[in-house]
C-alpha cells in the first residue's frame, strides 16, 4: 500500500525539494551522492529507475494513485506520497461569497472542482481554473496568474479570493502567498493561498 500524505499547506517542509530549492541545492555538489533531481515524466521516471535510482517522494494529484501511477506506487510502497484534497477545498468554500482559482492545467482538476460539484447546477460558481499552459508550468507566468484573477475580480466582486494548486505549479516553485499578497494589494479583497 502507497504511503499517502494529504497535505494542507503550501508551506508544508515535504514539498521544499519540490518548491524550495534551487537546482543547485538539489544537485549538491559538494556531496553528489546525496544529489536529487526532479523526474516528472512517466518516460524519464522509468529511465531513472532503469539506471538504478531510487525514488526520494513523489508528488502527484490523488487521481494518479489509484490510477496512471498505480503501478509505480506499488514498487515503492514504502516511499511518501505526496498529495493534496484541492476539490475539498473548492466544496468547502463553494458558498462563502468567495472565488476559489485552481492554479493548473485546464483539465486536470476542472472535472473535480467544476462539474462534481452538485451546488454548481443550482447556483453561480466562482470557482476558476488557472489554464496554465504547459510553457508556463515550465517557465513560470505568476503576472498573467495574477492579471487573469483581478480581471476576473473587477468583474464578479467576489467576498475573498482563494488561490490554491495542484503539484504541477509547485514544479517552478511558484510562491502562492506572494501572489495573494500582491493580489489583496492590488484589489483590496481579502486573498488567502492558505
Amino acid at each position: 500500500m502507497a504511503n499517502i500524505q494529504v497535505l494542507s499547506s503550501l508551506d508544508a517542509p515535504e514539498l521544499d525539494v519540490y518548491a524550495r530549492l534551487t537546482q543547485a541545492q538539489l544537485r549538491n555538489r559538494l556531496e553528489p551522492e546525496k544529489g536529487v533531481f526532479i523526474a516528472e515524466s512517466p518516460k524519464v521516471i522509468q529511465t531513472a529507475l532503469d539506471a538504478g535510482l531510487s525514488p526520494v517522494s513523489f508528488l502527484m494529484e490523488q487521481r494518479h494513485i489509484g490510477g496512471d501511477a498505480a503501478p509505480l506506487l506499488a514498487r515503492f510502497p514504502d516511499i511518501p506520497v505526496y498529495t493534496a484534497d484541492v476539490s475539498g477545498v473548492c466544496s468547502a468554500l463553494y458558498e462563502l461569497g468567495g472565488m476559489t482559482v485552481m492554479h493548473d492545467p485546464s483539465g486536470c482538476n476542472s472535472t473535480y472542482n467544476t462539474h462534481d460539484e452538485l451546488r454548481w447546477y443550482d447556483q453561480d460558481s466562482l470557482i476558476f481554473i488557472s489554464g496554465l499552459t504547459e510553457i508556463d508550468a515550465v517557465m513560470g507566468n505568476d503576472r498573467k496568474f495574477i492579471d487573469d484573477i483581478e480581471h476576473a475580480a473587477r468583474e464578479l466582486h467576489p467576498k475573498f479570493i482563494a488561490l490554491a494548486g495542484s503539484p504541477i505549479p509547485f514544479m517552478n516553485g511558484t510562491d502562492f502567498p506572494a501572489i495573494a499578497r500582491v493580489i489583496e494589494a492590488e484589489t483590496g479583497i481579502f486573498t488567502s493561498a492558505n
